[in-house]
């Protein structure tokens, strides 16, 4: 999360040219903006190592596959994914789990896949409107 907000801070940082309310980054900003999208990604690729890791150590370990499934849903953005792994713990959870009676509505599979998938656009939006301030400032 610091990457990110040291990122998002330097995408605010401009130089101020003229009558116009915006300006253009410098070409420093622009540098230092590159590197910080680079540090994420081999952050981020690091991240990926150690879970995968840990669930090939722990492959029956409930609380590391929700662990895994929360990173892979908030950090990675991958919901698809994330509801993998989410299913597999609750296997792992309950040896008698029946995917069938995970439909909650009685609507069938579309519907829930459409209410899952607007479940996890608000958790997103919540969880970025939790974090505003941390990444953007408190001035925007």
């Amino acid at each position: 999360l610091s990457l990110m907000k040291k990122f998002w801070h330097l995408v605010l940082k401009t130089e101020k040219s003229g009558s116009t309310a915006y300006g253009r980054p410098s070409i420093a900003v622009i540098d230092d903006m590159v590197k910080c999208v680079t540090d994420f990604e081999v952050a981020l690729e690091n991240a990926k190592s150690e879970y995968r890791w840990l669930m090939e150590k722990f492959p029956n370990s409930i609380s590391v596959v929700l662990s895994f499934a929360h990173f892979t849903d908030t950090v990675i953005n991958d919901v698809k994914a994330a509801t993998t792994l989410h299913t597999l713990a609750a296997v792992l959870d309950n040896e008698d789990y029946n995917p069938d009676e995970d439909d909650h509505n009685g609507m069938g599979e579309g519907s829930s896949s459409v209410s899952s998938e607007n479940d996890a656009r608000s958790n997103i939006f919540k969880f970025m409107q939790s974090w505003r301030s941390d990444i953007v400032g408190m001035e925007f």
